[in-house]
């Protein structure tokens, strides 16, 4: 059949809506850290490219990963040095728990990079898929406009149409024509791009349609999935924020003295009465030692006081910050929530739509069978559900995207991050 057609296995979707409660989808849950693809490209060329093949391969060839899994190492390597100065008798309690903490928020980060990852390449899968299926139906739809302007042709000739009726049909179906060239160049944009995610040449792959429509149905109130997932998403933050409270709380010095004052050669401390042993007189000595080596470590003590300082206020920015997060976690939660349970009913009143259309085909093929109506007057009827259902996989598939937000809301610090 025609190229495009290749790329897509069957055009209708089964709408199917599961019910089931929605529980926060743990980033741990994900899969494959060793990022590595088995999908040769003799095998993507020759078989179906399932959007598991996709998500697959868009993890192997993620640099964000590797970076994550760099500094991992890296992490690793600190640990390992400060145990061995523990070993050795040096305190590097509070070191081993910080860094104890980056593994593991790294390791979080790390599972919410792979979770964005496959919803970003099922999006671009499916908005292929989609695309594919949207050509298929405008490559119809030009057929039955070319079936129906030879009809008017022939009504024109019996004096049953004017002149001006079959060139508006005509221009309309150039541009139809020209709609369908512009959507066939889309698609391939949308396959180089999958392309270049997966680090794959999908120029010869097929796709398959895999959309489904699930509901998001929370177990209990929407509140208090929301709070226990934000509480998941900042939770080594919280721990960050507190084992840098303890350290400052630990710096006594530069947390209880003012702003050190610079030695005073004047100053009487440095300053002492002795007794020459020869001729009994009374000496002042200045201590020229001690005041080199208080002007030495001066610099160190400015230095200290403003690394208090800066790493306390550092610490309580952090704690604001982390407020304003979550909130805006909060917001965005609440407002997704809404728009889904909005698209929930105009998906409901669509698939209504789609019944009321396949009574009418039946109908319409009734009166075909009768020859009460043109076999182009079915095919348009036809056409009509077709179109009615790509525009319910097409609403699904937004919905889709929405619930993928609520079920793994940390997806959005991966994408503003």
């Amino acid at each position: 059949m025609r190229k495009n057609l290749n790329k897509i296995i069957a055009f209708a979707i089964g709408v199917s809506v599961v019910s089931g409660s929605a529980l926060p989808v743990m980033a741990t849950e994900v899969k494959n850290t060793t990022n590595t693809s088995s999908n040769s490209q003799s095998e993507i060329n020759s078989g179906v490219y399932k959007v598991e093949n996709a998500v697959e391969d868009a993890i192997a060839n993620s640099d964000k990963l590797a970076i994550l899994n760099s500094s991992l190492s890296v992490f690793n390597a600190q640990k390992d040095v400060y145990e061995k100065y523990d070993d050795m008798g040096q305190d590097m309690d509070d070191k081993i728990d910080k860094v104890d903490i980056q593994i593991s928020q790294t390791k979080q980060k790390r599972d919410y990079v792979q979770d964005y990852i496959k919803y970003t390449v099922t999006n671009d899968y499916n908005a292929i898929v989609l695309a594919n299926e949207k050509i298929a139906l405008a490559e119809e739809n030009i057929k039955i406009k070319s079936d129906s302007i030879n009809q008017s042709k022939l009504k024109q000739q019996l004096g049953l149409s004017t002149e001006l009726n079959l060139r508006s049909e005509e221009a309309e179906l150039t541009k139809l024509k020209d709609d369908l060239e512009a959507q066939k160049k889309s698609v391939n944009d949308l396959i180089y791009k999958l392309g270049l995610t997966t680090g794959k040449d999908l120029s010869k792959a097929t796709f398959s349609n895999n959309i489904e429509y699930k509901k998001f149905i929370v177990d209990g109130s929407f509140d208090k999935y929301m709070e226990k997932v934000i509480k998941d998403m900042v939770r080594y933050d919280k721990d960050l924020i507190e084992i840098t409270k303890d350290d400052l709380s630990d710096r006594k010095d530069e947390k209880e003295n003012k702003l050190p004052k610079e030695p005073d050669k004047n100053d009487s401390k440095y300053y002492s009465t002795i007794t020459d042993e020869t001729t009994g007189e009374e000496k002042v000595v200045f201590d020229k030692n001690t005041y080199e080596k208080d002007l030495e470590e001066y610099p160190k003590k400015l230095t200290a006081y403003i690394t208090y300082y800066s790493d306390k206020f550092a610490n309580e920015q952090s704690i604001h910050t982390l407020n304003m997060t979550e909130d805006a976690y909060r917001t965005t939660m609440k407002t997704n929530y809404t728009k889904l349970q909005g698209m929930e009913d105009t998906i409901a009143q669509a698939q209504t739509g789609i019944e009321i259309l396949n009574q009418n085909i039946k109908n319409t093929k009734l009166q075909y069978d009768l020859g009460l109506v043109t076999k182009n007057v079915y095919d348009q009827m036809v056409y009509k559900q077709k179109e009615a259902q790509m525009n319910l996989e097409t609403a699904i598939d937004g919905y889709n995207k929405l619930k993928g937000m609520l079920e793994q809301p940390w997806m959005m610090a991966v994408a503003n991050g």
